[in-house]
C-alpha cells in the first residue's frame, strides 16, 4: 500500500537537515525543520516552510527528545519524520513511536535496528550468512574479570568497542593489559553518555586494513540492491576524514566477495530503506582477506560520494521506500562512473590531536559549483554563525567528481584552496596537505595511516623568506587600510587624522621611523614552528578621501610597492593588490587591536593563510608560569567530566589529571611534568571556557 507523504519533519540540524530539505523541494514536498535554541535562525531553519523549537542547548534537552519531537510532528500536521544521521537516527525506540502515532519513520525498521544496531548481534547475523568476521568476544558476562580474562585470551593489541552506537565514540585501542582497566572505564563511560548503554565487546586489532563500506537499499518487498563500495580509510579519532567511491585499489574478486557479503547481510537481517555494511578489507599481509566490521541503519554522512558516481538521490529512494514504493531499479541497472571524492571540513586543530574548536564565522565564501556534476558543496554555515561546543564539530562537505582518482585529486585540492572560512579554526589546511601528500595519492594507505605520519603530515615547512615579507607587507598595508575605513570618523583615538587626504607619509604607532619585528606563522601551528621577520614599516600611504590606493613598506631593509587593483564596493575590503607587477588576491582578518592598532591578523594570500603577529616589547608573561609551578587549563570549552587526581596527589609526567567532553568527543588533560597537586577548580558537570585553569602542580 502506498503511503502519501506531502509533509515530512526533519529532525535533525546542520548540513544533512539541509541536504533532505533540497531533495524534498525537489519532490514538491513541504518540510519542517526543528531547532534547539543554540540553532535558533540557524541555515536548516531558514530553507524549510516552517521550524519549531525542541528545548534547551544540549542534544539531551532538544535533538534526543522524542516527546518533543512526536509533538512538534503532531502540531505542524507532517505526515513523516526523516531523522538524518546521529541522534535518533537508529533508535528503535523512536521509530517505534512515530509508527504508533500514525506517521512515516524514513529509515529501516525498528526490528532491523535492534538486530544489527548492536555489534555482538549485528556479529551473529554475519556468522550465521557465512561471511567473517574479526575474532573477538561478544558474551553476556561484562564483568572487568571476565573482560581481562577474554583479552589477555585474544592477545594484544586489542580494541574495545561499545556494543551499541557508532561514530567512533566508546572506542578504546589497548596496548596492553596494564592499560586495559583504564581503557574499559573510559569506553563504557563514553557509551553510558552516548548510547545509554554502557556493555562492550572485544575485537583482535587487525594490523593495517583498508576500510570499506557498501551502500546498500532495499524496499518492504524483499528487494535489495548494493550501489558499490566506498574507501573511509583515511580516519582519526576512529572517525572519517577522506572517503571515496569507488574503492580503486580494490581486484575484482575481493570486491565481488565483499558485495556479496553486503547482500547477505541484508537480506539476513530483511534489511529495508538506506543502510550501509562496513568492513575491514585487505590487511597488512592478506591482500584478499576481509572482515564484517558493522552495519548502519541510516543514511551515512559519506553517502554524496556514491551519488556522485551512480547518479541515485538516495534520500530521494529513502522517501519513496517509506511511502511503500517497491524499488523501479535492479542491480543491472547500477553502473558506477568515474570516481567521487569527499572531504569533511572540521571545526578542529589537527596540530593538537584534532581538539574541536569554536568560535564565530566572520569570513564565509565557498567554491561556487559551476559544473555540479563535478563539484557539491553540502553544508548549513552563515556569516555571524556560532559554532558552538554541543554538537558535532563537522562543518561542512566538499565532494568532486573525476574521471578518475587523478582528476578527482585535482579538483578537490582545488576547490579546497578556495574555501574562505576565519571566525574558527578549521582542518582545511590539513585537507589540502592530504591531496599532496604522496601515500595518499598512490593509495597506498590504511586506518592507521594518519596516526603514523600524523607529525609529519601536520608539520608546517618553513615560510620561505619571500612568503614572510609579503606576508608583513600586505599585513602593514592592510592594517592602515583597515583603521582609516573603520576610525577616520573617530577623534584623537585615530591615528590619521592630522594627516592630508591626497597623500601623506606614516610609521607605525610605535615611534617615528622605528621597525618592529614581526612572527608569521600558518595558523593553528602550536609546535613553535613561527618564522620571525626581523623588521618591517610603512614608508608612505597614498589615499583619497580616507581609502588607501597604494603603499610603499620596507621590509627586511627591502622596499615592496603595493597598489589596490580591486575592492569590495559593498564592504570596502580589498580582494586584490598588484605586488611588482603581479595581482594578489588577499583577505585579511584582524584578530587583536583597538582602536589604534592591529597587533595580529590572519593575512590570505591566493588560498594560504599566514597569522601575522607584530612582538610587542614589554608584555607581561603569564602569571601562573611562576618557577615550579605549572597550570593545566582546558584547551577548548565543553564539560569538565571528572577531575582524575586529588589535591595533594605526588603523579608522575603524563599523568591524565582531568577529563572533558566537547563536540561529542571526550579530551583527556595530561600533566606535562610530574610533581605535587596544589590545586584543582570546578566540579563534575561544569561548564569550563577555553584557557580556564583546571589543575595546578607545584
Amino acid at each position: 500500500m502506498i503511503r502519501e507523504i506531502k509533509k515530512i519533519l526533519i529532525a535533525n540540524r546542520g548540513e544533512i537537515a539541509v541536504r533532505i530539505i533540497r531533495t524534498c523541494q525537489k519532490l514538491g514536498l513541504d518540510t519542517v525543520a526543528v531547532y534547539s535554541e543554540a540553532d535558533r535562525g540557524a541555515p536548516h531553519t531558514l530553507l524549510a516552510d516552517e521550524a519549531f523549537c525542541l528545548g534547551g542547548v544540549a542534544a539531551r534537552d532538544s535533538y534526543l527528545k522524542i516527546e518533543a519531537v512526536l509533538a512538534i510532528t503532531k502540531e505542524c500536521q507532517a505526515d513523516a519524520i526523516h531523522p538524518g544521521y546521529g541522534f535518533l537516527a537508529e533508535n528503535p525506540e523512536f521509530a517505534e513511536a512515530v509508527a504508533k502515532a500514525g506517521l512515516v519513520f524514513i529509515g529501516p525498521t525498528p526490528e532491523s535496528m535492534r538486530l544489527l544496531g548492536h555489534k555482538d548481534q549485528a556479529r551473529q547475523v554475519a556468522v550465521k550468512a557465512g561471511v567473517p568476521v574479526v575474532p573477538g568476544y561478544d558474551g553476556k558476562d561484562q564483568s572487568l574479570a571476565v573482560l581481562r580474562k577474554e583479552a589477555e585470551s585474544l592477545g594484544f593489541p586489542l580494541l574495545i568497542k561499545a556494543r551499541a552506537g557508532g561514530g567512533g565514540k566508546g572506542i578504546r585501542r589497548v596496548a596492553n593489559i596494564e592499560a586495559f582497566n583504564e581503557a574499559v572505564e573510559g569506553a563504557k563511560r563514553e557509551a553510558l553518555a552516548f548510547f545509554s548503554d554502557d556493555r562492550l565487546i572485544l575485537e583482535k586489532l587487525v594490523v593495517n586494513p583498508r576500510h570499506v563500506e557498501v551502500q546498500l537499499l532495499g524496499d518492504s518487498f524483499g528487494n535489495v540492491i548494493h550501489l558499490f563500495e566506498r574507501d573511509c580509510s583515511l580516519q582519526r579519532r576512529h572517525q572519517k576524514v577522506i572517503e571515496e567511491a569507488p574503492a580503486t585499489w580494490i581486484s575484482g574478486t575481493l570486491r565481488e566477495k565483499i558485495l556479496n557479503a553486503a547482500i547477505l547481510i541484508a537480506k539476513a537481517s530483511k534489511l529495508s530503506n538506506a543502510s550501509t555494511a562496513e568492513f575491514l578489507a585487505a590487511p597488512e599481509g592478506q591482500a584478499e582477506q576481509f572482515y564484517f566490521l558493522e552495519v548502519n541503519c541510516r543514511i551515512q554522512v559519506e553517502h554524496p560520494v556514491t551519488e556522485m558516481v551512480t547518479g541515485v538521490d538516495l534520500i530521494e529512494w529513502q522517501i519513496r521506500v517509506a511511502r511503500g514504493e517497491p524499488l523501479s531499479i535492479n542491480q543491472a541497472n547500477i553502473h558506477c562512473h568515474g570516481v567521487a571524492i569527499e572531504a569533511r571540513l572540521y571545526a578542529e586543530d589537527p596540530s593538537r590531536g584534532f581538539i574541536p574548536r569554536t568560535g564565530t564565522i566572520t569570513r564565509l565564501n565557498f567554491p561556487s559549483p559551476e559544473h555540479p556534476q563535478s563539484l557539491r558543496i553540502d553544508h548549513a554555515l552563515a556569516l555571524g554563525q556560532t559554532i558552538t561546543s554541543h554538537y558535532d564539530p563537522m562543518l561542512a562537505k566538499i565532494i568532486v567528481w573525476g574521471e578518475n582518482r587523478e582528476v578527482a585529486l585535482r579538483r578537490l585540492r582545488s576547490a579546497l584552496l578556495k574555501v574562505e572560512l576565519q571566525g574558527c579554526g578549521h582542518n582545511r589546511d590539513f585537507l589540502v596537505r592530504l591531496t599532496e601528500d604522496q601515500g595518499f595519492n598512490s593509495n597506498k594507505i590504511s586506518i592507521s595511516y594518519l596516526d603514523r605520519e600524523l607529525d609529519r603530515l601536520v608539520a608546517n615547512p618553513p615560510l620561505s623568506a619571500e612568503a614572510r615579507a609579503l606576508s608583513v607587507a600586505i599585513f602593514l598595508f592592510l592594517r592602515a587600510d583597515y583603521l582609516t575605513g573603520q576610525f577616520s570618523a573617530l577623534s584623537k583615538l585615530d591615528p590619521f587624522e592630522k594627516l592630508p587626504q591626497e597623500k601623506f607619509s606614516l610609521t607605525l604607532p610605535r615611534g617615528s621611523g622605528s621597525n618592529v619585528s614581526f612572527d608569521v606563522s600558518e595558523p593553528g601551528d602550536s609546535k613553535g614552528r613561527s618564522s620571525s621577520v626581523s623588521t618591517g614599516h610603512l614608508i608612505e600611504l597614498t589615499a583619497t578621501k580616507g581609502v588607501i590606493a597604494s603603499a610603499t613598506v620596507e621590509v627586511d631593509g627591502r622596499e615592496v610597492a603595493l597598489l589596490v587593483a580591486e575592492r569590495n564596493l559593498a564592504s570596502g575590503a580589498i580582494k586584490s593588490v598588484e605586488v611588482r607587477g603581479a595581482l594578489k588576491q588577499v583577505q585579511f582578518t584582524p584578530m587583536e587591536g583597538d582602536r589604534t592598532r592591529v597587533a595580529r591578523a590572519i593575512v590570505n594570500i591566493e588560498g594560504r593563510e599566514y597569522q601575522v603577529s607584530e612582538n610587542l616589547a614589554g608584555i607581561a608573561g603569564d602569571s601562573a608560569a611562576k618557577a615550579g609551578v605549572t597550570s593545566i587549563k582546558a584547551p577548548l570549552p565543553g564539560r569538565l567530566l571528572a577531575h582524575k587526581t586529588t589535591i595533594g596527589a605526588v603523579i608522575k609526567i603524563g599523568t591524565v589529571v582531568a577529563l572533558i567532553e566537547s563536540m561529542k568527543m571526550e579530551h583527556s588533560l595530561i600533566a606535562p611534568v610530574g610533581g605535587k597537586v596544589k590545586a584543582l577548580f570546578g566540579k563534575a558537570g561544569d561548564s569550563v571556557k577555553e584557557g580556564q585553569e583546571l589543575v595546578v602542580i607545584e
